[in-house]
């Protein structure tokens, strides 16, 4: 359930929205297809192509993550979404 899923990164310089991700489908072996991807194999893409990008971020080891969940209203103006709402 993990994977896909949009997260917030707390980070000293504000929020950094990112996506969790994992090891693209076609560079999997068929064996490696077949298993539950372990979190330590799941990663958090912001888009970043270097370090640098990552620091300039603000994203550092230790900074805390949450779902994003974002409130909606629905299109007849009186059913609402969120995650668990």
């Amino acid at each position: 359930m993990l994977l896909g899923q949009r997260v917030l990164i707390k980070t000293a310089k504000g929020d950094v929205t990112g996506v969790i991700g994992a090891k693209p489908p076609h560079l999997l072996t068929a064996e490696e297809r077949q298993k539950v991807v372990m979190r330590k194999d799941m990663y958090i893409d912001i888009g970043a192509t270097s370090e640098s990008d990552i620091r300039a971020a603000g994203v550092q080891v230790g900074d805390p993550i949450v779902p994003r969940a974002d409130f909606q209203i629905l299109a007849n103006g009186k059913t609402y979404l969120s995650k668990a709402f």
